[in-house]
């Protein structure tokens, strides 16, 4: 379960075209994947309403497309604007550029998904480069959505990816990375899976980090 550090909690403010949105402050520390902003399409938001966001243990979350590998998942909820299921709006997202490249993931692959009933592919667009927290370069994306509130920030393959992956629990003090094992099965896959477990976990919370190995032919 995510713990308070993973809380955070942005009021939404209207731009000066009217528009209603949540402008997230860049982090002290870089991260693989930042939430940068969110664009609400909305004709009336009550004043007190705010955008919070939560990270969601790769392990907890509904199990991603066979087609998808997930790099962070996400629980954003608007808060104070009733059903948000139905509330449209636009989220722009980075992700680190250095481990894009040493992963060799094309920039088309990633999306955003959302969950509801089933994960859906939302269209994403590629919005260029950025520097953000301690001066690491990122590539950013926006993609629309029809409503709220789980996401996941993928990598999208064109054959069918089988992922087992194994839990482990971060104690709140530990500093050093821990070791996993898990497995995974790649089917006929044209693209290289990333090796996930080089990704280093932001917060100290329980995470799931498979490795990639093709299934012999």
């Amino acid at each position: 379960v995510a713990g308070p550090s993973d809380l955070e909690k942005i009021p939404i403010s209207m731009n000066a075209s009217g528009a209603h949105q949540a402008i997230i402050p860049v982090k002290d520390v870089a991260s693989l994947v930042n939430i940068s902003r969110l664009d609400i399409k909305a004709p009336n938001l009550p004043p007190d309403t705010e955008v919070v966001i939560q990270q969601i243990p790769i392990s907890a979350a509904p199990s991603p497309p066979s087609v998808a590998l997930f790099v962070r998942s996400m629980d954003i909820t608007v808060e104070g604007a009733g059903d948000t299921k139905a509330l449209p709006g636009t989220i722009e997202f980075q992700v680190k550029k250095q481990w894009l490249e040493g992963e060799s993931i094309s920039l088309e692959n990633v999306a955003l998904f959302r969950h509801d009933g089933d994960w859906n592919e939302l269209t994403t667009s590629y919005l260029g480069s950025m520097v953000g927290a301690e001066d690491e370069l990122y590539e950013r994306f926006s993609a629309e959505t029809p409503g709220f509130p789980i996401f996941a920030v993928g990598i999208r393959y064109d054959e069918t990816v089988t992922l087992q992956a194994t839990e482990i629990a971060v104690p709140p003090t530990a500093t050093q990375i821990p070791v996993v094992t898990s497995t995974a099965t790649v089917t006929a896959s044209a693209t290289a899976v990333p090796d996930i477990a080089k990704i280093v976990p932001d917060t100290p919370t329980s995470t799931a980090i498979p490795t990639a190995t093709p299934k012999p032919k």
